[in-house]
Order: C-alpha cells, then sequence, then structure tokens
C-alpha cells in the first residue's frame, strides 16, 4: 500500500482514538486539553508527512508528475484532517467558559494555539487559492506532459493558475526557478516541482518555525503545571 494511503489511514485512526479518550477525561479540563494538544502534535506531523508524499514523486529523479497530482486528489479528498483540526479548535475554544482557564498567561497561551492552527491550516489547505482547485491545476499540467501533441497554448494555459497563484501563497519564497510561462513541457515539470518545493518549506516553517504552532503548543502544557 503507498505510504500516502497509509497516512490517511492512521489519521482516520487518531480521530477515532481521540474520541474514545475523551470520554475517558470527561469532567477533567486539563486532562482533555492536554489529549486534544497531543492529538493535534501527532494530527499536524501526519498531515506534514502526507504533504511529502504528495510532493515526493515529481522531486524524485523520475519527475513523476502524473502520481503527484493523483496523490494530492486522494489527499484533499480526505475530511479527517479538517475534521480533527476542528474538533480540537472546539476544546480549546471551549476553555474560555472554564474557571481555571481564566489567568491572563493562559488564556494567551490558548489563543497562540488557535491563531497558529488558523496559520497551519491556511498553509496545509493553501486557503489564499482553494485545495481543490489547486489538485485540479496539478492534474491539468499532468494532463497536458502525458499528452505528446500538446500544443504551446496548452501549456501555457494549463502553467498559468500555478505561476499567479505561486506570489499569494508563497510570498516569502524565491522565484529563481519559476517559469514566466510554460512554454514547453520540461517548463510544466519544473513549474510543479517548484510550486512543490515552495508548499513544503512553507508548512515546514508553520509548523516548526521559530515560534509556531509547535512552540505554542509545549508553551500551552507547561502551563498545566504552573
Amino acid at each position: 500500500m503507498p505510504e500516502i494511503l497509509e497516512l490517511l489511514r492512521y489519521a482516520n485512526e487518531l480521530l477515532h482514538s481521540f474520541a474514545k479518550k475523551r470520554e475517558t477525561v470527561k469532567q477533567k479540563a486539563w486532562e482533555e486539553v492536554i489529549l486534544a494538544l497531543d492529538t493535534l502534535t501527532e494530527l499536524t506531523t501526519v498531515h506534514a508527512k502526507a504533504i511529502n508524499e504528495v510532493t515526493a514523486p515529481i522531486l524524485s529523479k523520475d519527475s513523476d508528475i502524473a502520481e503527484t497530482a493523483h496523490r494530492y486528489q486522494l489527499l484533499v479528498s480526505n475530511d479527517d484532517f479538517p475534521r480533527g483540526y476542528s474538533k480540537i479548535r472546539g476544546v480549546l475554544e471551549a476553555t474560555r467558559g472554564i474557571r481555571g482557564f481564566q489567568t491572563p498567561e493562559i488564556k494567551s497561551k490558548v489563543q497562540a494555539v488557535l491563531n497558529d492552527l488558523t496559520d497551519f491550516q491556511n498553509g496545509v489547505f493553501t486557503l489564499e487559492w482553494d485545495s481543490f482547485e489547486v489538485a485540479d491545476a496539478i492534474k491539468e499540467c499532468a494532463d497536458v506532459v502525458a499528452n505528446p501533441h500538446s500544443k504551446v497554448a496548452q501549456l501555457i494555459q494549463a502553467g498559468a493558475p500555478l505561476i499567479r497563484s505561486y506570489g499569494s501563497i508563497f510570498f516569502d519564497a524565491s522565484t529563481k526557478d519559476l517559469p514566466k510561462k510554460t512554454k514547453s513541457t520540461p517548463d510544466v515539470i519544473q513549474l510543479v516541482k517548484t510550486w512543490c518545493k515552495a508548499w513544503q518549506r512553507d508548512i515546514k516553517e508553520r509548523l516548526y518555525g521559530g515560534r509556531h504552532l509547535d512552540y505554542s503548543i509545549s508553551q500551552l502544557k507547561m502551563q498545566r503545571f504552573d
């Protein structure tokens, strides 16, 4: 079984496990928050790995754009990740009405996790441009590459959406390897490679870079012992 399918299956198992464990910590607010944070750590890690699996084929020596397009469709069709983030967000937002979470320090740490989770979701779901449209754009690129009779106009048209979206989604990313127009099959492949590399770097930064989500989760967990 391809690794991407294993990761998607595991994401589903994480949600079921989270639901069962919540039953055992009902009425214990901190225990439920810690459980939610631990699940969030696992879920975001699995999500980042799934993105690596999506991009792996195009970034391999074979430059397999068709397999990346297929895996991207599998990922965006999976609803376990957004469902999981929604459930965890619900647990954290509920602390606003719980007495033990009303100190300024704890409230700020909870809000930091919520803010960084939103930022992470913006990256993994490419919310600056709908993730389903991204998947369709990459599939269109794969289709024109697979067709030896694709005309230059078709190659340019296929690459245009990814080129347009690049700057708005990855505003800090280098454009050195980004084709201005995809006038040939190698141009299309280079475009998808550059786009996928930027996506990988963006997710890594949102999850682990500086004081981002992984940091915020750790900070909130430590409040339990203060």
